[in-house]
């Protein structure tokens, strides 16, 4: 069968209710990963960014527990946490869950919390329980001053080579003026790491896996993809040759990657999951090509036979500097399904004529799937063995079990008030075109991370909320003194970005304000 087109792809979204009578039984069927664990279903609750974690970051606590308790009943075949810095100092936004330097009693005991929150053992009567997994990240490059945990402007971020958010050609061709003024302001030049720098960070990733195996979760996934509002982790950057100017053996796209997995894999049980995340616009714009992907995916699917293979590989896209990942629709989506088609077809082929009793990797494909037909036709075509879900996680919490329960209920009057959402568009907000780009990415972001924030508390969703407001509650919380704050600050910004741009002028003042009032809802 050939790759889902763009077009084919948002048709499944649009169809009637009445036509959506699909076949779930694949979808919530159980699989064996190739460490011997069993998923009760193909239904991954993908890694996001939770920003509940202390300022500066910090272990587990209460909310992050809570909100996961929440993901545990409903019925996930495995949830996997949002990005845990190996490093302190190098953070996303501030408030990551951080591995701890040392792995004491207490520092495990708080993970320890955090995994059986997320394998739901605080829920009687369940016969299969979700895998939990610890995502273990660094942020490189895109660890922000201050907030990355460095001193502003004084310590610079590591990376594979001495780069710099913002200065590629795709960003210097499509940023506006403030978002070239806020890449100055949050990211220095990188510092390319020593071999010392590489293997403290290999120690680092190591000392996450021992911590995961210690405290009880299931596996970890190493990222190699997006972060936060798209920005490409240091895996990653090693990976894109448009951040890897290397000429030792890190020069290769996939050795520090190969020697992660190699050194966690030596550090951990035999049936704890290892796993993997890419991603897919490394192959449309950093440097590589689809052909070069399927040969990075044959490579890594060989690494099994020296001591360094995966369990399964998660296909995800998006690029910080690209105004291709800031797209809600985009044949992106079309892309994604095709390359994770390759990826099964290519590590499968691997492995079948190996004469090996050994299993290939599964392949999870994550972004963009919202409606049962298209989780139920990526199963049945292949496309992927399994499916991930990040923010339909945060407006149905409980979607796997929703699926199990009502699979069979063909009644037309249930089927609009079972799945009417599915055709519902997305809830979070938009920012202006004027809004820092990179700030601007994160609305969406900010949107769902508050969602996140108030699952945790038992409280509701922010729909039709103001995107300014939602944006300064996610730095500042629901405090009464967010919202003068965030006004005043956006106000500030607008009104110097639109001066700029128009000129200056006592009109062009006029209609500024003007035009501003109406973007952040004054009036």
């Amino acid at each position: 069968m050939a790759p889902l087109n763009s077009h084919e792809i948002i048709s499944h979204g649009q169809n009637s209710i009445e036509q959506l009578s699909v076949d779930l039984d694949g979808v919530l069927s159980p699989i064996e990963l190739p460490c011997g664990r069993v998923l009760p279903n193909r239904l991954a609750k993908a890694a996001m960014y939770e920003h509940l974690a202390g300022f500066l970051g910090g272990p587990p606590n209460d909310s992050l527990n809570e909100l996961y308790s929440r993901w545990a009943r409903g019925g996930w075949g495995m949830i996997l946490t949002g990005n845990v810095q190996i490093s302190q100092k190098h953070l996303s936004l501030g408030a990551d869950m951080v591995i701890p330097h040392t792995l004491s009693e207490d520092a495990v005991a708080g993970f320890r919390k955090l995994a059986d929150s997320m394998k739901g053992r605080d829920i009687e009567g369940r016969k299969m329980r979700p895998l939990a997994v610890m995502q273990l990240s660094h942020a490189g490059r895109q660890s922000p001053n201050g907030l990355g945990g460095r001193l502003p402007f004084v310590e610079p971020p590591l990376s594979a080579s001495a780069t710099r958010v913002g200065m590629s050609p795709d960003s210097l061709r499509s940023d506006n003026l403030s978002t070239r003024v806020t890449n100055r302001l949050l990211f220095q030049k990188s510092v390319a790491m020593t071999g010392a720098d590489v293997e403290e960070a290999l120690d680092g990733f190591v000392r996450g896996a021992r911590l995961a195996v210690l405290s009880g979760f299931d596996g970890v996934q190493i990222h190699g993809a997006h972060g936060c509002r798209g920005n490409a982790d240091l895996v990653a950057q090693f990976i894109s040759r448009k951040t890897n100017h290397r000429t030792d053996v890190y020069g290769h796209p996939l050795q520090f990657l190969h020697d992660i997995i190699q050194a966690v894999r030596a550090a951990v049980p035999k049936s704890f999951i290892v796993g993997l995340k890419l991603n897919t616009m490394d192959y449309t714009t950093g440097g590589f090509s689809e052909a070069d992907g399927a040969k990075h995916l044959a490579e890594i699917a060989q690494w099994e036979w020296s001591g360094a293979g995966v369990d399964f590989i998660e296909i995800s896209g998006g690029d910080y500097e690209s105004p291709e990942f800031l797209r809600d629709s985009s044949p992106r989506q079309a892309f994604f399904e095709s390359f994770s088609r390759v990826a099964v077809n290519v590590v499968e082929r691997k492995f079948d004529g190996s004469g090996s009793m050994k299993k290939a990797p599964l392949i999870m494909l994550t972004g963009g799937l919202r409606t049962r037909s298209q989780f139920s036709r990526v199963i049945q075509c292949k496309h992927a063995h399994l499916i991930g879900v990040a923010r339909l996680a945060v407006l149905r919490p409980d979607l796997p079990y929703l699926f199990l329960k009502h699979r069979d209920n063909e009644r037309t009057k249930d089927k609009e008030e079972l799945w009417g959402w599915e055709m519902e568009p997305s809830p979070e907000p938009r920012s202006p075109p004027w809004w820092p780009r990179l700030i601007g990415s994160g609305i969406g972001v900010a949107w769902y991370t508050v969602g996140m924030h108030r699952l945790a508390a038992g409280g509701k969703l922010p729909y039709g909320e103001n995107w300014l407001l939602v944006l300064g509650e996610m730095y500042f919380g629901g405090l009464s003194i967010v919202k003068p704050i965030v006004v005043l600050f956006g106000t500030v910004v607008a009104a110097l970005v639109l001066l700029f741009i128009r000129g200056g002028g006592g009109g062009t003042l006029f209609r500024s304000i003007n035009d501003l009032t109406k973007c952040i809802g004054l009036l």
